[in-house]
């Protein structure tokens, strides 16, 4: 409640968006692929997928960031880019990772790919889904005016296109709880961050959905122990956030999103009907 927050708060998240397991080692990755004699566009589609997928994200947190400079051992101290042209810059991206992986010549990473397999269709819809995502973040740039605002074509557009709202196609992160870098990021938060007793579930929603026997109360809630604490704790900690379970993967881009990006999208172009249906089947 004192806001201190300074500049050695988030070099940890910063790091990742751009170090190890980031954008250096994904330009790493691409730089290896072309450079190979028989080149495999389903891989390098891939790839690029993830650079929009973990750009995106650090530019919807951050707004302008680094990015046409970025990794770029010759520019020590790169840019910040605007963030509405880094969004341009990840649909380009897409676009080109799309036509990639439409092409039947490629291989892919196979089981190397922890989250599809190398599963060329789910690439696609996780790609027009992105490409949603990106486009609806542009709407308040671009339309003073969100009914009618013609951004939402392209979201629509996208979306239909997108991930499937039954949640077969959904872009988890991949964890197995074996080690402190390979446990749910709500478990580190809880545990490793030392937070433990600083987010909890309120007794009003709790209480309702045990009255309701409401099937998701498991995704939502879990005990103490469950997210590495002891059982004595119960008393004091109540219910911790559901998905703090140590091997839990982390849902992150999903079709219920894609659903409701188009209940948004079609009811601000007047298509209340097809607005409707969409909510529906997330709920």
């Amino acid at each position: 409640n004192q806001y201190q927050m300074t500049p050695q708060t988030f070099p940890t998240q910063w790091d990742q968006a751009y170090g190890t397991g980031g954008l250096r080692d994904l330009r790493l990755v691409r730089q290896k692929l072309e450079a190979r004699t028989v080149r495999d566009p389903l891989y390098e589609g891939i790839v690029k997928v993830w650079e929009a997928i973990i750009v995106s994200h650090a530019a919807d947190v951050w707004g302008d960031i680094p990015y046409s400079e970025a990794v770029r051992d010759d520019v020590p101290q790169p840019k910040l880019d605007n963030q509405l042209t880094i969004y341009n810059s990840l649909l380009t991206l897409l676009d080109q990772a799309l036509g990639q992986i439409a092409d039947p010549s490629g291989v892919g990473p196979g089981a190397a790919d922890l989250v599809y397999g190398g599963n060329a269709a789910a690439w696609t819809a996780l790609a027009h889904t992105l490409k949603a995502r990106i486009y609806l973040h542009t709407v308040r740039a671009n339309c003073s005016n969100l009914s009618g605002c013609p951004v939402y074509t392209n979201v629509i557009t996208e979306a239909t296109q997108g991930l499937p709202v039954d949640g077969s196609l959904d872009f988890n992160a991949v964890v197995s709880g074996a080690s402190t870098l390979e446990q749910n990021y709500w478990f580190q938060f809880y545990t490793v961050s030392g937070f433990g007793n600083d987010l909890r579930g309120g007794n009003f929603l709790v209480s309702l959905m045990q009255s309701r026997s409401d099937p998701r109360f498991d995704q939502y809630f879990a005990l103490p122990q469950e997210c590495g604490f002891a059982a004595s704790s119960f008393a004091s900690f109540g219910y911790m956030i559901g998905s703090c379970r140590a091997s839990s993967n982390q849902r992150w881009i999903t079709g219920d999103e894609n659903a409701l990006m188009l209940a948004e999208a079609y009811f601000n172009t007047g298509q209340t009907a097809l607005a409707a249906d969409r909510l529906t089947a997330v709920r």
